[in-house]
C-alpha cells in the first residue's frame, strides 16, 4: 500500500513527520550542553591552576594573601556557571515540549477538522490542556502512558519551581520531594528546598522522556483513531 493509500485510511499516520523532526530539534541542545560543559571545565581547572600556581611561588610568606584570596571573585563566578547552564537549559528542554505537545494537538484538529483547540479547555497549564485534548476531545486513551505523565508532572513543578520561585520549592508534597530525592541528578537544600540540577546527564535525560512521551502519544492516537 502506497503512503498516499495509508493517508487516506488514517489521515492521522502524517502525525509521524512531526516525531521525525522530534531529533532535529532536541539534539542540537544535547550538543550544545555536551560542548558547554566541556568548557566550564576547562574554565574552572584554569582557576584552579592560577591558585595552585599563586600558592607554589609565595612560598610560605604569611604576608602573601593565598591564591584563593586573590582568585575568589573568579572561584564564585565560575561557581554558578553550572548552575546558569543547567537551570537556563532545563526551561528551554521544557518550553520546546510545551511547543511540541501543542503543536501536535493543533496537527490533530487541523486532521479532525476540530475549531476545538487545547487553549480551549480548562487546564492546570498548557500540557494539562493538550493531555485533556487528546483524551476529551480526541477520545483517545492514554492511560498506559500514566506512569510518564507522572513523571512529566513532577517536571512541571521542578520547572514552576526555577521559572518563578529562583528554583525554590513550593509544593512541599512528599511525593515531589520523593520524586527529587529518588532522581539521579536531582537535589534539594534540606531547609530551603532548592532544587540543584547536579550535571547534564540528567538533562539529557529530560530530553530523551520528553521525546518518548511524545513519540508514543503520536502511537498511540495514530493506532486508535485508525480503528475508528
Amino acid at each position: 500500500m502506497s503512503r498516499r493509500e495509508q493517508l487516506n485510511r488514517n489521515p492521522f499516520l502524517s502525525l509521524q513527520d512531526l516525531s521525525i523532526f522530534y531529533d532535529f530539534k532536541f539534539d542540537p541542545i544535547k550538543a550544545y550542553l555536551k560542548h558547554t560543559t566541556n568548557l566550564i571545565q576547562g574554565v574552572e581547572q584554569e582557576v584552579k591552576e592560577k591558585i595552585k600556581k599563586w600558592d607554589k611561588e609565595k612560598d610560605s610568606d604569611s604576608k602573601i594573601p593565598d591564591g584563593f584570596d586573590i582568585y575568589e571573585s573568579e572561584v564564585n563566578n565560575t561557581g554558578e556557571f553550572r548552575s546558569l547552564l543547567n537551570n537556563s537549559m532545563f526551561l528551554t528542554i521544557y518550553s520546546l515540549f510545551e511547543i511540541e505537545f501543542v503543536r501536535l494537538c493543533e496537527n490533530t484538529a487541523k486532521i479532525q477538522g476540530s475549531r476545538l483547540q487545547p487553549k480551549d479547555l480548562s487546564g492546570k497549564n498548557y500540557i494539562d490542556q493538550c493531555r485533556r485534548y487528546i483524551v476529551n476531545v480526541l477520545e483517545v486513551d492514554l492511560d498506559e502512558l500514566n506512569t510518564e505523565w507522572t513523571e512529566i508532572t513532577k517536571f512541571q513543578t521542578i520547572r514552576n519551581s526555577l521559572a518563578h520561585n529562583d528554583g525554590i520549592l513550593k509544593d512541599k508534597n512528599p511525593s515531589i520531594k520523593d520524586f527529587i530525592k529518588n532522581t539521579e541528578g536531582l537535589s534539594a537544600d534540606v531547609k530551603t528546598f532548592k532544587i540543584e540540577i547536579k550535571n547534564d546527564e540528567f538533562l539529557i535525560s529530560l530530553i530523551d522522556k520528553l521525546v518518548k512521551f511524545l513519540d508514543s502519544t503520536i502511537d498511540k492516537i495514530i493506532e486508535q483513531k485508525g480503528n475508528k
